[in-house]
């Protein structure tokens, strides 16, 4: 039995009805040594996913992509929509790499765009799967937006959304392509409509809506939503930060209108 606080996953023994259960917080260093048993099982494709999470969770993103690399090979011939999971989470993963600052960089921008091609690849066989996953929609929205595109990762995250439009990932991820566009008080209207489904969610959508405000000319507004984001999690640097660079720029603006006036 797995104590209070600590993640197990129970993976099912081969012909037979126990369990093996694995603490998750003592994961080996090599994500191999994990697939090496699951594939001794036979386990199921979603076991190598939630594999992946935790070591993704755990700041180990190349573990997480041998996890889902080794689940994918394992995949039955006849059961192809068990690798949608996989397949989706791994293009996540290559997104998110892509935007790493090494990948941004003038030296690592052919490992950027080999990453973004990669997730390309890895969507292009999932909507081959399925046309109707509101999860690939959402990657192929993500993908836009690392690309600088948010026209075209506006139209991914609407059709998550008309799949399922409960779906707050996807809600977040229109929101961002509204404020790249500077539609700022459509932005404003999803995240606070985010905030009151999920308040104490991650990333928190208030620091979204204090970003909107103060585009939108209401610095007090966004100044109280970025104060109220720190009191959630003191730790969130994001808010902290948007918070100095009001203060700067309202600084800035002051000083320059006392000069314009002497």
């Amino acid at each position: 039995m797995a104590l209070a606080g600590v993640r197990m996953i129970e993976v099912p023994i081969e012909n037979s009805d126990d369990v093996l259960e694995i603490n998750c917080s003592q994961l080996p260093e090599h994500a191999s040594e994990i697939c090496d048993i699951l594939e001794n099982e036979g386990a199921a494709q979603r076991y190598y996913q939630q594999f992946a999470l935790e070591y993704y969770k755990q700041g180990q993103a190349d573990e997480a992509i041998v996890t889902l690399k080794r689940g994918l090979a394992n995949a039955k011939s006849n059961d192809q929509t068990a690798k949608l999971p996989l397949l989706n989470l791994l293009a996540s993963i290559y997104v998110q790499k892509a935007k790493q600052p090494l990948a941004l960089s003038m030296v690592g921008s052919s490992s950027r765009d080999m990453l973004l091609t990669m997730a390309t690849a890895l969507l292009t066989e999932a909507e081959r799967i399925s046309r109707t996953e509101p999860n690939t929609f959402m990657v192929k929205g993500m993908l836009a937006m690392t690309r600088r595109l948010p026209d075209a990762a506006l139209i991914q995250f609407n059709n998550a959304l008309q799949l399922d439009g409960r779906n707050l990932a996807a809600l977040l991820g229109k929101a961002r392509a509204l404020f790249a566009k500077r539609q700022y008080q459509q932005a404003l209207h999803i995240y606070q409509q985010v905030l009151t489904q999920q308040p104490r969610g991650k990333p928190d959508a208030r620091i979204g809506i204090g970003m909107c405000l103060y585009k939108l000319g209401h610095s007090n507004d966004a100044r109280r939503a970025l104060k109220r984001a720190v009191d959630v999690d003191a730790t969130a640097a994001a808010p902290q930060i948007l918070l100095a660079v009001i203060e700067l720029n309202e600084a800035k603006r002051r000083f320059d209108l006392r000069i314009s006036r002497d």
